[in-house]
């Protein structure tokens, strides 16, 4: 037998969320060409605007300058989508750029559950292979449910510095709600 006595009860909601970059710039050719220099490789740190490849127009007839593809943000250069020699055209993905000190976290909340994730929300995110939970604050959750899986979007931000947490990690993200005083009763 068990004694019946008064304790915190609530009802845990779980998501499966992913980490991703705040900043996140995909750097687009602004010409034809054929690529004649990469000068920031993959893993590189970037300013805005700082030269990240050169291009070199393919046009028989005129002699034009090389251009200079720039990147629109500060960040760490995390996708090289050319190679010295490929040919590009006008709006062809070059480089990605992400900023990993920046992180977020996107969860997908189901329609009914709306009502208890909102905007300030605290929870904690789950990581396979890591012992302890992260903190996390929700940021805002969009008004619009999706039509086809019944869910909303919902960003959430770490709330401590000290902890490790990169780009691409999955996990799951808790929330504790309606948390009362309460008897908890024994299934049997």
């Amino acid at each position: 037998t068990q004694p019946a006595k008064t304790q915190k009860i609530f009802k845990v909601l779980t998501f499966p969320a992913r980490v991703e970059s705040k900043v996140n710039a995909v750097v687009r050719s602004e010409s034809d060409g054929v690529v004649r220099e990469i000068l920031k490789p993959l893993g590189s740190s970037v300013r805005r605007g700082e030269t990240v490849a050169i291009l070199k127009h393919t046009d028989p007839v005129y002699e034009y300058a090389p251009v200079t593809v720039v990147s629109s943000v500060r960040g760490v250069v995390s996708d090289v989508a050319v190679t010295t020699g490929s040919l590009v055209n006008k709006g062809d993905a070059i480089f990605t750029i992400t900023d990993p000190s920046q992180l977020r976290i996107k969860i997908e909340v189901t329609a009914l559950d709306l009502n208890s994730v909102r905007r300030g929300s605290k929870g904690e995110l789950l990581i396979p292979g890591r012992s302890e939970p992260v903190s996390v604050e929700v940021n805002g959750v969009s008004p619009a449910i999706d039509p086809m899986l019944g869910t909303a979007t919902a960003e959430l931000t770490v709330n401590s510095k000290d902890t490790v947490v990169a780009s691409g990690m999955v996990g799951r993200v808790q929330f504790k709600v309606n948390q009362r005083q309460g008897i908890l009763l024994a299934d049997h």
